[in-house]
């Protein structure tokens, strides 16, 4: 099997482009994958209080699941590792548990105040070292995540939502 380069357009996404019509499109949009998070995109994930984790199992079956915590929870090691705490949660552990078996995940971060969004991909590795853990307040474990994929999505459609309170109270301290 050989491993696609982030800016590659694999074969089902040439098929569907080629019927829509929309290979030049789709290709001006892979133009803007990078390896690394740019300055803009690193502030941008700093400054978010949620985001998405999509895993797979071994067999590709896939789990999505909401992340949450005070802005900064997610921290930009250097411009190729992201760190985000993993919180005391309902005990399931889909997430991670895919994690130990297909290391792939994806993150959708949105603001949905600025309707702005980006995606990052990459492989996520879990760490259980307490001098670790012990830099995240309430975290029960990290997860670091080597990108292979940072990229701006289409913001068109992202609906216009501000926050009406604050914060939750159990929010651990950033």
């Amino acid at each position: 099997m050989t491993t696609r380069r982030y800016n590659e357009v694999h074969p089902g996404e040439f098929e569907i482009q080629t019927r829509a019509g929309s290979r030049l499109i789709g290709r001006r949009i892979i133009e803007h994958i990078r390896e690394v998070l740019g300055v803009g995109f690193q502030e941008f994930i700093q400054a978010q209080c949620m985001f998405f984790l999509a895993t797979s199992d071994d067999q590709g079956r896939l789990d999505c699941n909401f992340r949450g915590g005070p802005p900064g929870f997610v921290r930009v090691v250097d411009d190729r590792t992201l760190m985000f705490p993993d919180y005391n949660g309902n005990g399931a552990f889909m997430s991670l548990g895919n994690l130990l078996t297909n290391p792939t995940v994806g993150m959708l971060f949105i603001d949905f105040e600025t309707q702005r969004r980006i995606r990052v991909n990459g492989t996520a590795e879990i760490i259980d070292d307490p001098n670790t853990v012990s830099a995240f307040p309430g975290a029960e474990r990290v997860v670091k995540v080597t990108i292979d994929q940072a990229f701006p999505n289409y913001s068109r459609y992202i609906p216009r939502m501000a926050r009406v309170g604050p914060p939750p109270k159990n929010w651990p301290a950033p």
